[in-house]
């Protein structure tokens, strides 16, 4: 059966013969990606909140080794760490001044690369699932619009231009895709396994391969037989074992997040709408309880936010055409690893009371050869005959993408580097201290290239946010030098910093405080809110 058979706007005789595409096309694509990246890069103020841990890990794992594996805040799977140690190292070697800046640069460097990694391999995706789905299909044009969607898609060209872990993951996990719509083979499973363990390593999410490969296998079970289907299945595992094991030995679990958490535990844990209280938090974020019948409604509604509609929109009329091959050979292995992330960022969901776009850019980058398909063939089909169709057409799924794409990551946070510039300046700074909160403070230590305590801005209440707060500024040795707030009277009802501005009130008519605090520096935000770091006094 024809992919697209079925109602075609033309008839057979008038379909213009698949175009070959050229391979300048696929070079083009990959340096407009690359031109993008490094723009949008170079224009960013200041990383990510978890941009900025995951510097400090990279940091702190080549000071401690795999000691800092053990630490509490090394909460994230560590291979991204480790290849942004390298990328520094080298950088060291041929001579770079150490840095904050040359730990930020040396983790854009290795999100860019593998940005550029995830644009190369969608389109080898899209390539091998329409060869392998109908080969009168235009492969190679399905090829180049997937790189094309996967360069501009806005949520990729963002993550890539910052230092967060999802285009390593998000490369590691394709490269698997990839050998899910091929034949199974002793190579290739060991292959798959290896790839598994690698983006495992780099964010849990990686482990939903796992089932893709046992669905790929199973389907394939008659024409391979168990004997092979068997052994294809060992070497998977024994590919991922390599990776995940060693890692799973030095930290003692699982995962960070679940170390002392057996996996039924993690999956019936009850739900949380916000975190420990007793712990500080060192990411601001938008915490709301979430019932489990909600929680699929809610995940496909941050899936449709990471595609910006346009992805799910073009994949959606391939789906319903596949609908009665999505199960079967050789489909059912990228079926079921959608579904098996799906499936885990909505326990999660329910689990922490968070999740954000990004969590599902994984099932986008998954949908993008069907986008690319439809792309193709709707573009083959209409040009030349019917040119004003083809470009409404393929402008209404560019465009969208295009304009959000060139929104420039963090715009509100040059206030970041201006107050770490501001402490730089001060006399004796390498051996100060900054406490912080849980919203973006952290970042200040960073840049500033000083030690920092933090403090729990999510206290149940008012009382033990002010007492914890006075113990620090007051009791607390060694003494912190700075002390950031950020205070906004508007703040959203979820927003951890929505009492701030009470609390710091209380805290300025706190003898105490007063006598041995100044306000030193403030900063605006944005609107209303404020970012203020206080000295203390000599």
């Amino acid at each position: 059966m024809k992919l697209f058979a079925a109602n075609p706007p033309f008839s057979p005789c008038e379909i213009p013969p698949a175009p070959r595409v050229q391979t300048s096309w696929f070079v083009a694509i990959v340096l407009l990606a690359l031109a993008w990246r490094v723009a949008v890069a170079v224009a960013m103020p200041a990383l990510a909140r978890d941009g900025v841990g995951y510097c400090w890990n990279a940091r702190s794992l080549g000071r401690e080794g795999l000691a800092a594996l053990q630490h509490e805040e090394f909460n994230q799977h560590p291979l991204y760490a480790a290849i942004i140690l390298a990328a520094h190292f080298a950088a060291r070697a041929a001579g770079a001044p150490d840095s904050p800046l040359l730990w930020q640069h040396a983790g854009q460097a290795v999100s860019l690369l593998c940005g550029i990694a995830v644009v190369i391999l969608c389109g080898r995706l899209a390539i091998r699932a329409a060869r392998a789905v109908d080969p009168s299909i235009d492969m190679r044009g399905a090829g180049a619009w997937a790189m094309l969607l996967a360069a501009l898609l806005p949520l990729n060209v963002a993550l890539s231009a910052d230092v967060m872990s999802e285009p390593l993951f998000l490369s590691l996990y394709l490269a698997g895709a990839c050998l899910l719509v091929r034949e199974p083979t002793p190579a290739r499973s060991l292959g798959f396994g290896l790839f598994c363990g690698l983006a495992f390593l780099t964010r849990p999410e990686g482990a939903t391969l796992a089932p893709a490969l046992a669905a790929a296998l199973l389907a394939r079970r008659h024409a391979l037989g168990w004997k092979r289907v068997s052994v294809g299945a060992v070497l998977a595992i024994a590919g991922f074992l390599v990776c995940a094991a060693p890692y799973w030995a030095t930290i003692g679990g699982l995962s960070p997040k679940m170390s002392k958490q057996t996996v039924g535990e993690f999956v019936a844990a009850p739900a949380a709408a916000v975190p420990d209280p007793c712990r500080p938090t060192l990411a601001a974020l938008d915490y709301q309880e979430t019932a489990w019948y909600a929680a699929a409604p809610r995940t496909a509604y941050e899936t449709v936010r990471a595609g910006r509609v346009v992805i799910l929109l073009l994949a959606a009329p391939v789906l319903i055409w596949l609908r009665s091959r999505l199960l079967s050979w050789p489909l059912v292995g990228l079926t079921t690893a959608a579904a098996a992330h799906f499936m885990l960022c909505s326990i999660l969901l329910t689990r922490h009371g968070y999740l954000d776009p990004r969590h599902m850019l994984l099932v986008v980058v998954l949908l993008i050869p069907a986008s690319a398909a439809l792309l193709s063939e709707g573009w083959r089909r209409l040009w030349p005959a019917r040119r004003l169709p083809a470009i409404v057409f393929v402008a209404a799924a560019i465009v969208p993408l295009v304009v959000y794409a060139m929104r420039v990551p963090h715009t509100d946070d040059g206030h970041i580097p201006a107050i770490a510039a501001w402490i730089r300046s001060q006399p004796g700074v390498s051996e100060r201290t900054i406490l912080v909160g849980g919203s973006s403070q952290r970042r200040i230590a960073f840049y500033a290239d000083i030690g920092f305590r933090a403090w729990a801005e999510n206290a149940p209440s008012d009382d033990e946010k002010h007492a914890s707060l006075v113990d620090h500024l007051v009791t607390w040795q060694p003494r912190a030098d700075y002390f950031a707030i950020e205070i906004d009277p508007r703040a959203r009802e979820r927003s951890e910093i929505r009492k701030n501005d009470a609390t710091l009130k209380r805290l300025l008519t706190d003898a105490a405080i007063s006598a041995r605090w100044v306000l030193a520096h403030e900063a605006i935000v944005k609107g209303d809110r404020r970012l203020q770091v206080y000295a203390r006094k000599p």
